[in-house]
This record gives structure tokens, sequence and C-alpha cells, in this order.
């Protein structure tokens, strides 16, 4: 039974969130994270970490039907999403604010002034060769071509456990799942995609019990998963068995709260 609709409230107070979110069985802090042998991988619930997770100076909370969240992988499982600001993710804002800059560089090089590094030429290779393709051929494109790029862990690239980095850094260091994501949500924001029909998934992948990121991509009709395990492209019916934890655009987070864990 679906929960009854919170859409119309446009400001909750954050200790009313607290309660539910206490009974989420995880939040995603380290996507992509292998399954050892003859070990599976549960992130831990407690009220000290779901605390962390929610921002106590964020007032602006909002309930809202999981239809309105782009990028909500399936309605299956799922019942609510808890919409918040981005403002406290401090790894999705430096994202943010230094993709502005890098981009800005990587599309005024001037190759025949040779005045682009390698990895800015590789940025405007995608966007030369996907600019006119219709927009399934584009995310097609787009997906393929920033999964040529080797999977590399975090504290590999970068010397961290977790790191989130910008399309440059991505271009010239590679990275886990949720730096391709990156890369193909800023790659299809310059190819003219509206932000408001792209959101970067924190989620769970059922199968293998492991952490994982994908972008997803709507048309307005149809959300489609960009994934970096498969030059696929497939609608988000077919990944049933990714169970989003939250997910996030340049405007808001989206936390969700499944029915199965209400229950």
């Amino acid at each position: 039974m679906r929960k009854r609709s919170f859409a119309g409230v446009n400001r909750v107070p954050l200790p009313a969130v607290i309660g539910i979110f206490v009974l989420l069985a995880t939040i995603c802090t380290s996507p992509c994270q292998a399954v050892e042998p003859d070990r599976q991988v549960h992130p831990p619930l407690s009220p000290k970490t779901v605390s962390h997770k929610l921002n106590r100076l964020n007032k602006d909370v909002t309930f809202l039907d999981l239809h309105t969240v782009p990028g909500s992988m399936t309605e299956t499982s799922l019942g609510q999403v808890v919409r918040s600001s981005v403002q406290f993710l401090p790894r999705w804002t430096r994202v943010m604010a230094m993709s502005e800059t890098q981009l800005d560089a990587m599309n005024h090089c001037n190759p025949g002034q040779g005045s682009c590094p390698e990895e800015m030429l590789f940025w405007k290779k995608i966007l030369q060769e996907a600019r006119d393709l219709p927009f399934l051929e584009q995310l097609k494109s787009v997906n393929a071509y920033f999964n040529g790029w080797p999977y590399r862990r975090d504290i590999d690239a970068y010397g961290v456990s977790e790191y989130w980095a910008s399309p440059l850094e991505f271009l010239q260091k590679s990275g886990d799942c949720e730096d391709y994501s990156i890369a193909k949500y800023f790659a299809l924001k310059q190819l003219g995609v509206p932000v408001e029909q792209m959101s970067i998934v924190l989620l769970i992948d059922a199968v293998s019990d492991s952490q994982h990121a994908v972008l997803v991509v709507s048309n307005g009709q149809d959300s489609y998963v960009l994934d970096n395990l498969s030059d696929l492209l497939l609608p988000q019916e077919k990944y049933a068995h990714y169970l989003p934890l939250y997910s996030v655009n340049e405007h808001y987070r989206w936390t969700y709260v499944t029915t199965s864990r209400l229950n």
C-alpha cells in the first residue's frame, strides 16, 4: 500500500524527519564497495550515523511522492522520498564548484594553438561526437565513452577511501562508480540535457549486496540508467535489483524511504 502523500507540506521541521530516518536500513557513504569472499556488506544503522547524514541546520526538508523525483529507479519497493538541500554534501558541492571553472577551461581551450592538454581533448571529443545525435543515442554514446576509462578505487587514484572527482579529475586519474556518473552528468549537461532530468543515484545492488552509483536520465516519460558496469542503455525498470538510497543533482538531494523499512 502506498503511503499517504506529503507533497503539500513545504517545510517540515527536521526533528520530525529524524524519527523516520532512524528506520532506514542504511545510508550510502562509500559507493562501489567490493564484496570480499565470504563476507557480505551491510552498512551499519545507528542513530548517530543517521543524525550525521541528516543536515541538522537545514530547515528546507520536504516529503514528496516518488514520481516527482528524477531518476527514482523503481516504484516496486519504494514509498516516499525526503528532499533537502545539497549545500551540506561537501563532496558534491566541491565537485559542483570545481566543475564550473574546469568546464569553462575545457570548452575554451584551442587545440590549434596547443593550449589543450590531452584530458581536455578527450572532453571535447565526446561533446563533438554526441552533439548532433538523437537523445537516446547521446545517452548511449556518453555512457560507452566514459566507460572506456579504467575503474580505479579512490584510495588508489586519490589517496583517500572516499572521493568524488570532478570531470577533469576523472579524465586525468579515472575513479570509481560515482566518478563515472559525475563525468557523464556534466557531459550531458553540456550537451543540453536539463539537470532537472538527471540524478546521480547512490544505491545498493541487491544481487551482489554491494554499494554502487549510477546516473539516471529521464526524457520526460522514461528514465534510463547509465551504468559503468555496462555499455547497454536500459530503462530503469530493468534494474529492480538496484535499491536507491539517495540521489543528487545540482538542486536537491533526495533520500529514499522504502515501504519495507517503514513497516
